[in-house]
């Protein structure tokens, strides 16, 4: 089912589809229900009325309330006046409730029942409210698997064999989905989110209040192959195979995490963003999973060590998961295959302008090997990482943001060839590329 553009959605030609293929077959099973809480401040010595009016009209859903808004002599009482909203029998019962009511009331006011005031009474009925998921039938395994973990149920899928060119069909199943109330969100909203966030295309017809209504969801089409998905054996959704293989990792050594678990906000004087780490682990220890580093990554990752200091935040990045797929692809059930190459990242280094430098960086050429050298004393920076040439002589720094990510694979043993690539008047581009690839103890600690 593929991104549908908005001109196709506001002529309806989608929803037509749709309706065609599923919308027609489904009639509501809901009612529209009228909820109303009356509210009633009354003399204390008229209160065995109004519990008579109640027991005599069999309204269960009503409160004494003393204490509140109330003098001596008064007291407040509320009740729930609720039916389905085309039951003219039930509304004339209220209607001679009300009545015998203003006999005996101070002052009367109301407000219309809602989830925040529903917990006051137990006899209240819920309106029904049911939702019809649409999905491709390719879908069919992630979306059974998906209601088994949100809601701990099987559903019944149904199927239709429809083939669309225009829309890129090739059959489609629908499930309905019961979405009775509790305390935390509709059954619907838990299930939609996982599919939204497994970048899962689909539609809901919602039955509520009497009425069929078609909420479309879907996201433009990227050009790339998605690994966005729920995975069975983790419960959860990842954004990568990376992330999902990490995840198992963990729970192959024993080490307790949870998956992007907060956001921090992180800023500097042109950037400011939330940034959220993929595993939170005991002791404050964060993991973060990358396939490839652009500058907004990078921003984030060098701007949360430099301003959360109390938490410490490990990169994985292919240089490491390199080795660490060669180690547990064959040790670990559910791994995931995917690609992983050794990748030949450009890294500035600044600070070439220095008058103790100029010497040195003037007799630098294209095509020469330099050398990174941890500098863990550097009283600027805790990742610095100090470049020199081949006899040891100063030539710079790399920069700030490359420097927060290449400290660790320094710190833990990983070895880099680094070959000048191009030369500017106040930075130099280098090429950087992991030359001890097959060094398996060139790990953090805890995943060897």
């Amino acid at each position: 089912m593929r991104y549908v553009n908005q001109y196709e959605i506001e002529g309806k030609e989608f929803k037509s589809f749709i309706y065609e293929c599923i919308g027609k077959k489904l009639k509501p099973e809901t009612v529209k229900m009228r909820g109303w809480i009356r509210e009633f401040t009354l003399y204390k010595k008229d209160l065995p009325t109004f519990e008579q009016i109640m027991e005599n009209s069999f309204i269960k859903s009503y409160k004494i309330i003393e204490g509140v808004n109330t003098g001596s002599e008064t007291i407040e009482v509320k009740y729930l006046e609720q039916y389905p909203i085309n039951d003219k029998k039930e509304e004339e019962r209220f209607r001679q409730v009300n009545e015998e009511m203003w006999d005996i009331e101070v002052n009367s006011w109301g407000q219309n029942l809602n989830y925040e005031n529903m917990h006051e009474f137990d006899e209240i009925v819920i309106g029904k409210r049911f939702s019809y998921f649409i999905l491709d039938k390719k879908y069919e395994e992630d979306a059974r698997n998906i209601v088994k973990h949100v809601l701990d149920m099987d559903i019944e899928v149904n199927h239709v064999d429809i083939v669309s060119d225009k829309f890129e069909i090739n059959g489609l199943i629908w499930f309905k989905i019961n979405n009775f109330y509790n305390e935390d969100v509709y059954p619907s909203y838990k299930v939609l989110s996982v599919l939204s966030k497994s970048n899962i295309n689909h539609c809901i017809y919602q039955d509520m209040d009497g009425s069929l209504s078609l909420d479309i969801r879907m996201k433009a089409r990227d050009s790339r192959e998605s690994h966005v998905k729920f995975r069975d054996d983790l419960k959860l959704v990842f954004n990568s195979s990376w992330e999902a293989n990490i995840a198992r990792l963990l729970n192959y050594l024993g080490i307790k995490w949870e998956y992007e678990r907060e956001s921090y906000f992180v800023e500097s004087d042109h950037f400011s963003h939330y940034y959220i780490p993929d595993f939170f682990l005991d002791n404050n220890t964060l993991i973060e999973v990358k396939g490839f580093w652009d500058n907004e990554s990078l921003k984030k990752v060098s701007l949360f060590k430099e301003q959360h200091k109390e938490h410490k935040l490990l990169t994985i990045d292919s240089d490491m998961y390199y080795t660490l797929d060669k180690m547990y692809k064959k040790v670990i059930p559910e791994w995931e295959k995917a690609s992983v190459l050794i990748k030949r990242e450009r890294l500035p280094v600044v600070g070439v302008t220095r008058p103790e430098r100029r010497k040195f960086v003037s007799n630098v050429k294209i095509g020469d090997n330099l050398f990174l050298i941890r500098d863990e004393d550097n009283p600027y920076d805790r990742n610095a990482i100090l470049v020199v040439d081949n006899d040891d002589n100063e030539i710079g720094f790399i920069a700030k943001d490359w420097a927060s990510i290449y400290a660790d694979k320094l710190d833990v043993g990983m070895k880099f060839n680094a070959v000048v690539e191009q030369k500017e008047a106040k930075v130099i581009k280098i090429v950087v590329e992991r030359i001890n690839i097959n060094d398996i103890n060139s790990l953090y600690e805890f995943l060897k």
